[in-house]
């Protein structure tokens, strides 16, 4: 007797005897299935021709348990040849298994038709069985529903709180411990997903939004320029929603040489403090731009290594582990770039380092239109 469990139901194929034909055909043999199912401790068994069972569970088919069929089967004998009697049988009794346990929150298994498909009984203890299973599984649905929405709206408070962090970590700086010149970094412990979006293709001004679309900070030019990208050394600053600056970016582009250098703010002194800088190395055989990061601070532990194609593909790497990486979104009107930064590594520093390398990149790309 073989047999399936699942979610409490158990299906078996119990048998498949040699009987004779219906009142039409009386001499004419064929086979019926004796299934068996047990749930609970209660047990019902019915045995029908698998014409009768098709009549009354075809019904019941889905996509993901089709009704068992075989197009060539009148040309094969299922009465006599064992193997594929209980082939079919197998096949008969996996469907009706699959059809109790469908993942439908109980509301086929404690279908009244269903149960007189199955030939069981109205009130018979299999029918209060299923009903109480059908029931186990609605509340079990509500309860995984309800887990869910408390699990959601526990990241969206979460992800609320970290947005609001990011406004005012840098002013809590100002009435920290820390000594002059020591800047504080915002890490999470876990992964944030940024959304950088240039507002226009000149002035490089862009939005950037962190988990649920919440925005965080801001990147504008500070010496915006009606010329667009023939200005040169421009000077760009990330900063709060308030406007408070974070990081300021300082371009230093001259004929084959780009350059990026990063300073954060001291809210104490708002003095600028040398992060690091992000130079584009070219080499006449190189497939891909490649970038170096060298950094000033002691806070930016181990060496940042740059690896890919910007912006598709493309990593930044601290100590041999990738703390961030960065796509492209295709066919946006726009520049839009995901940026995901792993837990424990600094936002906003790996932030405005994706930021440099947009600009360089996007420089890079105008000057060989311009040679063209």
């Amino acid at each position: 007797m073989s047999q399936m469990a699942d979610s409490g139901v158990l299906v078996a194929l119990a048998g498949t005897p040699l009987s004779g034909g219906d009142a039409k055909k009386p001499a004419r043999e064929c086979r019926a299935y004796e299934l068996t199912v047990t749930a609970a401790g209660a047990q019902h068994s019915f045995c029908l021709r698998y014409a009768d069972l098709k009549q009354a569970l075809k019904p019941y088919a889905t996509d993901a348990n089709p009704w068992p069929t075989d197009c060539f089967s009148g040309l094969k004998d299922y009465v006599h040849n064992e193997r594929r009697v209980r082939r079919r049988g197998e096949e008969l009794r996996r469907f009706v298994a699959g059809v109790l346990n469908q993942r439908d929150e109980g509301a086929i298994v404690g279908d009244s038709r269903l149960h007189a498909a199955l030939l069981i009984p109205p009130g018979a203890p299999m029918q209060i069985v299923l009903q109480q299973v059908a029931k186990q599984r609605k509340q079990a649905a509500d309860a995984a529903r309800a887990a869910e929405a408390a699990r959601r709206a526990a990241i969206a408070q979460q992800q609320a709180a970290d947005a609001h962090f990011a406004q005012t970590f840098n002013s809590q700086l100002a009435i920290s411990d820390l000594p002059p010149g020591a800047l504080s970094t915002i890490k999470f412990p876990r992964q944030q997903h940024f959304e950088l979006r240039n507002k226009f293709w000149g002035w490089g001004d862009a939005t950037i939004k962190g988990p649920g679309g919440h925005p965080w900070f801001k990147m504008a030019r500070s010496n915006p320029s009606i010329f667009g990208e023939l200005f040169k050394n421009a000077h760009f600053a990330i900063t709060t929603l308030a406007g408070e600056p974070l990081l300021s970016l300082q371009e230093n582009f001259r004929w084959m040489h780009y350059e990026y250098d990063l300073f954060r703010i001291d809210p104490r002194t708002r003095t600028q403090v040398p992060v690091c800088r992000i130079v584009r190395q070219w080499t006449p055989f190189a497939f891909t731009d490649q970038y170096e990061v060298t950094h000033f601070q002691h806070f930016l532990t181990g060496r940042v290594e740059c690896f890919g194609r910007w912006p598709s593909q493309f990593t930044l790497a601290a100590n041999g582990t990738v703390v961030c990486r960065v796509e492209k979104e295709l066919f946006t009107f726009t520049d839009t770039y995901q940026v995901h930064i792993a837990p424990d590594a600094d936002c906003l520093l790996f932030l405005g380092i994706a930021c440099a390398i947009d600009r360089i990149h996007h420089e890079v790309e105008d000057a060989r239109r311009r040679r063209e």
